[in-house]
């Protein structure tokens, strides 16, 4: 299926980034960064230095947002570098794992930082979610996944359903339409296979549930054209009504 692809972030996440350096500018680099000898040797050192924070790559940062504060640095150290591993997080190559971002934001408890870093943090993932469900430009990232690893960072799955505008384009639809066909039947059994409590599974299928009407809607009024995104929409409607005779019965 052709989408019309933006190929970069949205000007509304540009502008974000840029608040998000703002806010953590007040973090200047040690004279030394310490280190253990034995996890960071002189030239890793020497590659997360050899250039200006906005210019540093994944290859002179990933070292080092695996070794933060544990290893490698203290937290106003990460803090100055955070910025920009937060925007190579978010680009549209994802080109350090949101994995490593997250665990080290939680093993530094951020929900503890300033008010103003956990906001602009906490607005920035927001955004990077709606980005990820509308923008081809993100198309190999998968927002089923991301959908589980944000809810729990954040504590609130709710708040990701909330924004999710699929009805935007294509895209947005086919995205809405895989994490509904991936993740519909393991969450009504409880076997998913991300970590999601009873409650949460019940809700997330709900808000699945009540999207049936539009995506019954989307494919009558466009069931005369051949496409991919159309097949797997009645797929995706026959196995949700076929789900639900089953736990009738």
């Amino acid at each position: 299926m052709y989408f019309r692809s933006k190929k970069k972030m949205t000007d509304n996440l540009q502008k974000m980034i840029e608040e998000i350096y703002q806010v953590f500018s007040v973090y200047n680099l040690s004279n030394s960064i310490e280190s253990c000898p034995c996890c960071v040797s002189d030239e890793h050192k020497k590659n997360l230095m050899e250039k200006p924070l906005r210019n540093l790559e994944e290859e002179n940062l990933s070292r080092f947002a695996f070794k933060a504060v544990t290893t490698w640095g203290n937290i106003s150290d990460y803090k100055h570098f955070f910025p920009r591993i937060l925007e190579l997080m978010i680009s549209p190559k994802n080109e350090i794992d949101e994995y490593i971002v997250f665990s080290k934001l939680n093993y530094l408890e951020w929900r503890s930082w300033q008010d103003s870093e956990q906001k602009i943090i906490f607005e920035v993932l927001l955004q990077w979610w709606k980005e990820m469900t509308q923008n081809d430009a993100y198309k190999l990232i998968s927002p089923d996944s991301l959908f589980f690893e944000l809810g729990e960072f954040l504590g609130d799955y709710k708040i990701l359903l909330d924004n999710w505008f699929y009805k935007e384009n294509l895209y947005s639809i086919q995205c809405l339409v895989d994490f509904i066909m991936i993740n519909y039947v393991s969450l009504r059994h409880n076997n998913s296979i991300f970590k999601i409590i009873s409650k949460d599974a019940k809700e997330i299928c709900s808000w699945m549930e009540a999207q049936e009407q539009f995506l019954e809607a989307y494919y009558l009024e466009n069931m005369e054209i051949e496409s991919e995104l159309l097949n797997d929409i009645s797929d995706l409607l026959f196995i949700m009504e076929c789900e639900k005779k089953v736990m009738v019965e």
